[in-house]
Formats: C-alpha cells, structure tokens, sequence
C-alpha cells in the first residue's frame, strides 16, 4: 500500500488532470469493488424484504441503494482529483441519508399504527448475510486514506448500514422469540435516527469545503 502523497501532475507540462497518484489508484480500486459488492447484495436485500415482509430490512436496502450510488460516486470523485466537486459529491451523498432517514420514519410510523406480519426466520438470514457484506465492504475501505471527503462518506455510509443490519438482526430475534411485530418499525426508527445523527458531520465538512 503506497503512503506516496506526493500530487505530482500538478506541475508536469499540462498534465495536471492526467496523473494519478499511486493512493488515488489504490483508493478507486477499493472503492469499485465496494460498489460491486453493496450492489449485489441491494438486490437481494430488496427480495428479501418484500418476502418477509419486514420494513427494517426494506430500510437496509434503501440505505445500501444510496451506498451504491455515494460509492460509485466516490470513486468518481477520487478519479477526478477535484476538491470542490469530491465537496460537492460528498455532499449529496450526506444529503441521500438524509432522505432515506425520512422515508424510513414514515414507514415505521404507519407501521406501528398498522402493525403487519414479518416472517422473522426468513429476515433474521438476510440481515446476517447483509452484515457480513457491509464487514466485507467496510474492512475494504478503511484502508483508504480518510482525509478524502469522498472516501469518508462512503465509510460512513457503510459503517451506517451495518448498524442498519444489527437492528434488523434484533428485530428478528424479538419476533423469533416472542412473536411482537412492532418491534420491526420500532428499530427502523432507530436506524433513522443514527443515520441522521451519522449524516451531519459528513454535511457539515461538505458545506465548510465549498465555502473554502
């Protein structure tokens, strides 16, 4: 892993746009294959939701659909080397929990005055298999360099939707064990809370980068 932070190019004859530092490479590889793999198991999360009926897995996919897109866009940030539009990018991205957060409480909400059936043994798998991914991904990107605005919004993504997958892992065992319905929405409430609380340092630095 090369520690080589030397931004030649910006200085060699007109090639400022051109080279790309050996981290730049490294990180753009990372995260492509984050993307790769958030994107894979979104689908099956998504499947696994509408099976089960339950809306804290619904919740998780939502998040990892947003991963998906702050991934690719991180990368496209990393390639370009542009601080202010990496700001830019890593602001939509803050933005993107921010919306997810809202749609998910809203949900929960109507769920818990209309609490509906989830099958708890089919989502109690599907929130394993989804932490398992987001560990895989997470462990992938933290060896990047997280002075990038771009690569910390994607780590906070992530690291986000793997408590998104703890709270549907809980909420399967309370129904496993005890056949309460409610306590899906109740931690998906949870979850938009700490994907709200999580999205604010991301916004902050984003807007503080801009006004640069």
């Amino acid at each position: 892993m090369s520690h080589n932070h030397n931004h030649a190019g910006h200085g060699h004859g007109g090639k400022s746009h051109g080279a790309v530092c050996p981290s730049q490479t490294a990180d753009s590889k990372r995260l492509l294959i984050a993307a790769a793999l958030t994107g894979s198991f979104m689908i099956a999360e998504i499947i696994g939701g509408l099976i089960s009926g339950s809306l804290a897995l619904l919740a998780d996919a939502g998040h990892m659909t947003t991963d998906f897109g702050a991934l690719l866009a991180a990368w496209f940030g990393v390639r370009m080397g542009n601080k202010r539009r990496a700001a830019v990018i890593a602001l939509l991205s803050g933005l993107s929990l921010i919306i997810v957060a809202g749609w998910v409480v809203k949900e929960g909400l109507e769920r818990l005055a209309n609490p509906a059936p989830v099958l708890g043994g089919t989502m109690m798998v599907v929130a394993v298999l989804g932490l398992l991914v987001n560990v895989l991904v997470f462990s992938i990107l933290i060896k990047g360099n997280r002075e990038n605005l771009n690569m910390r919004g994607a780590i906070l993504h992530v690291a986000t939707d793997m408590l998104g997958s703890v709270a549907a892992i809980l909420a399967a065992i309370i129904i496993i064990l005890t056949g309460y319905y409610p306590a899906d929405p109740i931690l998906s409430l949870l979850v938009s809370v700490l994907i709200v609380v999580s999205a604010y340092p991301l916004i902050k630095d984003s807007l503080r980068a801009l006004r640069k």
